[in-house]
């Protein structure tokens, strides 16, 4: 039972990143995007301690990781962009393995 409800959590975890990727990403106001989604970040960050295998987390934690660093400064722009990619390459080495 224990891992029907893990099963559960995690895919509504995923439906949520997604979501909230695609709001983020799609949204029109982007003063409430740059201040809002480091909490997001994190959000997603907790869901992947729990699920570090869920590969629609992992890939939306790239996305979200990647498009914030265009509103980062440079040093917080690379390391954004350097998690992003770690995301992005872990979800790759997920669905190949």
């Amino acid at each position: 039972m224990l891992s029907g409800c893990a099963s559960l959590v995690s895919g509504i975890s995923s439906r949520m990143a997604n979501d909230l990727a695609d709001a983020i990403l799609n949204s029109s106001d982007v003063d409430t995007v740059r201040e809002g989604v480091p909490a997001y970040l994190l959000l997603i960050d907790s869901f992947l301690r729990s699920s570090p295998e869920d590969v629609d987390l992992l890939v939306a934690a790239a996305r979200l990781n990647g498009s914030y660093s265009t509103f980062a400064d440079d040093d917080r722009a690379k390391l954004l962009s350097q998690k992003s990619l770690d995301y992005a390459i872990r979800a790759v080495c997920i669905t190949n393995s």
